[in-house]
């Protein structure tokens, strides 16, 4: 909360400044930043505030991207709020507005806004007709991470409509191009649709698969989204010398290295605090990670292990299960050595094992199991986090063995 203090009190100076030097484009921006810092800490009545500010500095200037860009961020307030109608009309607004102007990227964003809008609304006929227009365009001009958010966006229309096949097929698009442009954002929302078409399809491995990796980006993407938004959408000011002589006219070379001076502070002040705010949403967000993945992995172990005394017989102990070891090392292409295969063993046992037990139960020393741990880890080509790659190692053998 006080990293964003921070931010909020530097965009605070520097509307300050460009008030006083009357630079409206810039004192647009940072009531927009404002705005953002507002509807970051989840407060959108003080969000929209300042982005109505800010259009009202807008409203009679000659910046047409300016305006719709504000537009936007009070549609999304109200998408947010869901207040749907009235995200619709601002939305039409910005579309008059960068049709008018010609700008193509601004055009595509309002048609597609309004295609979320109308979906969220139940209307699928203007969800659909807004969508494929956004998407003509984007594909004009080659937006690749607009089509993909199209595809998406599609692909959920027609889910709700219950056209399962179309609706795999769009979210199979969107899948592989978020792939070739490496967005993780929209890999993690197109592979939770893709999860929810496969479970209504009873296609339960896909689904299984998607659910799967669905998670694992779920606490990342919002760390990426974080970062994108503080430095690139909000933190988007830029201090130009030369900019500031032609517009401000200024009488003299000292008042200009005196402003200079102001705002260079005020930015480095900026990117300290914007860089700690990072910071410690990744710790958090990488501790979070850890135990949903670990909890998952527990689970994922007890249904395994039920499953393979079940298939034996249904009154047995849930935790105890018997690896296969014919089946594992027919999966490693070679055979485990006796002193791996015993450490597997007491560790499928008991996941949560301490190095110390098991060394006392196989005989041999910590470094030596630690040791065929690490070898194991390799071995079964585990992608888990660090700390949970023991767990991992169990959910993995015992999958193989049922």
């Amino acid at each position: 909360m006080g990293n964003y203090t921070e931010a909020s009190n530097f965009f605070f100076k520097s509307l300050a400044i460009f008030e006083q030097l009357n630079i409206k484009s810039e004192i647009a921006g940072s009531l927009n930043n404002i705005g953002i810092i507002f509807n970051l800490q989840k407060n959108n009545t003080k969000a929209l505030e300042y982005y109505l500010k800010a259009k009202k500095v807008l409203d009679n200037s000659n910046n047409p991207r300016a305006l719709n860009f504000t537009l936007n961020n009070i549609a999304e307030i109200h998408f947010e709020d869901n207040n749907y109608e009235k995200a619709i009309k601002i939305n039409q607004e910005a579309l008059q507005i960068s049709t008018k102007s010609g700008d193509k990227s601004m055009t595509s964003l309002s048609l597609y806004n309004l295609s979320l809008n109308y979906g969220k609304m139940n209307d699928y006929k203007l969800a659909e007709q807004y969508a494929q227009e956004s998407l003509s365009i984007q594909k004009e001009i080659d937006y690749k991470y607009g089509i993909s958010k199209n595809y998406n966006n599609l692909s959920n229309i027609y889910f709700k409509q219950n056209k399962l096949k179309k609706a795999e097929n769009f979210a199979n698009e969107s899948y592989q191009l978020a792939l070739a442009i490496e967005n993780v954002e929209i890999l993690k929302d197109v592979s939770g649709n893709l999860f929810k078409i496969y479970k209504t399809q009873n296609n339960l491995q896909q689904a299984l698969h998607y659910f799967e990796y669905h998670s694992l980006l779920k606490d990342s993407i919002e760390n990426i989204e974080l970062q994108k938004q503080l430095l690139n959408k909000e933190f988007n000011y830029k201090y130009e010398k030369q900019k500031l002589e032609d517009q401000l006219k200024l009488e003299n070379q000292k008042k200009i290295d005196t402003l200079k001076r102001k705002t260079e502070r005020y930015s480095l002040l900026s990117f300290f605090s914007l860089t700690i705010i990072i910071i410690g949403f990744f710790i958090k967000r990488r501790s979070n990670f850890i135990k949903e993945e670990k909890k998952q992995l527990i689970n994922e172990i007890k249904l395994l292990k039920a499953e393979a005394v079940l298939k034996v017989a249904p009154s047995l102990d849930f935790e105890k299960v018997d690896l296969d070891k014919e089946k594992i090392d027919a999966h490693l292409e070679k055979p485990l050595n006796p002193s791996d295969w015993k450490i597997l063993n007491v560790l499928c046992d008991n996941p949560l094992i301490t190095n110390a037990t098991i060394a006392d139960e196989v005989a041999l020393s910590v470094q030596g199991v630690s040791s065929s741990l690490k070898k194991m880890y390799l071995l079964f080509d585990l992608k888990k986090a660090k700390e949970n790659q023991r767990i991992a190692l169990v959910a993995k053998t015992i999958k193989l063995s049922n």
